[in-house]
């Protein structure tokens, strides 16, 4: 390896730990990029999880292998401490690591003859900012599976399923399985709205498409990966899992469900 990407959240913690390595990294012959370029063989995060999402969107999604450091709290997709310089400079030196593949989510919102994508690895988000109840049309390769009356929605990713689906009480996906996962907030349940109550998970070969019913009143804000990427009302919303697959480095003897014990229970 020749290049490499360092990308942190600029904390003191991490500028410090940005620089260890860094002169871990020269003095084995490996350049440090001051930005991305097609040169870059690997990314490194140092943060916690919002800066790994940060780093990935800054790097508009590359294919290139993305090591994460973790200086920050949960640190999910990181893989290593600040202390873990020598296995880092091993992973660069040798190969020897693991590839976790993640496909990103794509959303697509169209309104009339214009339409605003992005793309997410943990989630997408829909719900009105001014707090009203929304009531959605929400279909699923094209055949209807309820309408649903609350808070707003959310459409995980298997590798987003421990975030911000789990608190909703979403259910955790092993990502290597290609899963969308569709979790309502606050639905309405009473003898007048009926909606699901629990998650609904659906094959990566569907799409889930959204239509809003009611669109006056509201001031409604869909959010990719916690980034508000687009606001106002809309005529469909469709989530579909992309081709395109983010690279997490994980160590060879990386465990999901060690992850799982270790930062959530």
């Amino acid at each position: 390896m020749k290049n490499l990407y360092i990308y942190t959240n600029n904390t003191e913690k991490s500028l410090a730990a940005a620089e260890n390595i860094e002169k871990a990294l020269n003095a084995k012959g490996i350049r440090v990029c001051s930005e991305f370029v097609p040169e870059t063989e690997m990314i490194v995060v140092i943060g916690g999880d919002g800066a790994f999402l940060n780093a990935l969107k800054h790097c508009a999604y590359p294919s290139v292998p993305v090591l994460g450091v973790n200086t920050g709290h949960l640190g999910f997709f990181q893989e290593l401490s600040p202390e873990d310089v020598d296995k880092l400079v091993s992973f660069c030196c040798t190969g020897d690591y693991a590839i976790q593949p993640c496909k990103l989510l794509e959303v697509d919102m169209q309104k009339g003859d214009e339409s605003v994508k992005a793309y997410a690895l943990n989630d997408i988000c829909l719900r009105d900012v001014g707090g009203s109840i929304i009531r959605l049309r929400i279909e699923v390769g094209n055949n209807f599976v309820e309408t649903l009356y609350g808070d707003g929605m959310i459409v995980a990713s298997s590798a987003g399923s421990t975030a911000y689906n789990y608190s909703l009480r979403g259910a955790i996906v092993d990502p290597r399985l290609e899963a969308l996962q569709l979790t309502a907030m606050a639905p309405i349940n009473n003898t007048i709205y009926r909606s699901f109550a629990s998650s609904l998970l659906f094959p990566p070969s569907l799409d889930i498409r959204v239509s809003l019913l009611d669109k006056e009143n509201l001031e409604i804000g869909v959010f990719a990966d916690g980034r508000k990427m687009y606001t106002g009302d809309f005529d469909l919303m469709r989530v579909s899992l992309s081709d395109r697959i983010v690279n997490v480095v994980r160590g060879s003897d990386y465990d999901f469900w060690s992850k799982v014990e270790s930062k959530l229970l």
